[in-house]
């Protein structure tokens, strides 16, 4: 799964194996744009991993946030 999270949009790229699976961006509202960074990307990840658990079934995957690998999660 890559995130980029910037001011005023999210963008969530989920790949397997190469392979483009979903893509889905959205424009944040008001009070979403005060949060941190940080908390906006995990709430995203936490948010994605529920919905695409399915994908990410095995024994690891990983997590990009602009394009810099920070969290390596081990099932």
């Amino acid at each position: 799964m890559q995130i980029d999270v910037s001011g005023r949009v999210i963008i969530r790229v989920l790949i397997q194996e190469k392979h483009l699976v979903s893509f889905k961006s959205w424009k944040l509202n008001d009070v979403k744009k005060k949060k941190s960074t940080h908390e906006k990307k995990m709430t995203v990840i936490v948010l994605n991993s529920k919905e695409y658990r399915v994908y990410m079934l095995g024994p690891r995957f990983i997590i990009n946030k602009d394009n810099v690998v920070d969290v390596l999660f081990k099932m």
